[in-house]
């Protein structure tokens, strides 16, 4: 294919269209104003419990219930604090998932997972694991997850 003017000026424009992408610091706030706009939020709950079943059913190897209900207990604690419009329509639950690397994350549908990893080889104290989960809260209520 010839290059020709036409050509060169389309390459040119995707090519400031790009720059001007990612050398903004609003683009997280236009890519969430984006799925706002392109989908409805009753579309999130159904959508992230789906993406959970993997992780909820069948056997994850992660054996302790005193573990899972210290995360449960302050994720209710961490959500708690948050404001009651950025929580409506979401169902908060956390869980701890078997695994062998430091990591959580969240869910469409305000499902927070947190590895075992991140608990007991960093021996995380009760306000570092709610910082974590507080920032992943945040991540559901804005649709970044």
């Amino acid at each position: 294919m010839a290059w020709n003017v036409q050509h060169m000026q389309r390459m040119l424009i995707y090519l400031a269209l790009f720059v001007v992408w990612y050398s903004t610091p609003f683009k997280d706030a236009i890519a969430s104003s984006l799925v706002d706009w392109c989908l409805p939020r009753s579309f999130d709950v159904p959508f992230g419990k789906a993406c959970a079943e993997p992780f909820l059913f069948g056997d994850s190897g992660f054996e302790s219930a005193a573990q899972q209900e210290r995360v449960k207990r302050i994720g209710k604690d961490v959500v708690s604090a948050f404001p009651e419009a950025l929580k409506e329509g979401y169902e908060f639950s956390f869980e701890v998932v078997d695994t062998n690397y430091v990591n959580a994350f969240a869910l469409p549908s305000g499902a927070i997972f947190i590895t075992d990893e991140l608990i007991s080889d960093l021996d995380a104290t009760d306000d570092e694991i709610a910082a974590v989960i507080a920032k992943e809260v945040g991540h559901a209520v804005h649709r970044h997850s």
